[in-house]
């Protein structure tokens, strides 16, 4: 872990994911779908003595992406 205490979380974090292969394996559609459980946030706050911080970060907690990937390959020739 880290040495702020802020730095050390445990939250529970489900990530997925599907492929699917298709025209003899040349083309891959996949399917990723991160934080499921909507656990994670882009906030964080702080109170001390001196008043109350909120600090937002520039990310995306939770995310569905849909990606393809194509497999060029030419055959040898003998």
């Amino acid at each position: 872990g880290y040495g702020s205490a802020e730095m050390n979380t445990d939250d529970p974090v489900w990530n997925a994911q599907l492929s699917k292969s298709f025209f003899k394996g040349c083309l891959v559609a996949k399917l990723t779908a991160f934080d499921l459980l909507h656990q994670l946030s882009n906030k964080d706050y702080s109170v001390n003595a001196q008043g109350r911080t909120e600090t937002r970060y520039n990310s995306i907690p939770r995310y569905l992406m849909l990606s393809l990937a194509y497999k060029f390959a030419r055959k040898a020739k003998h």
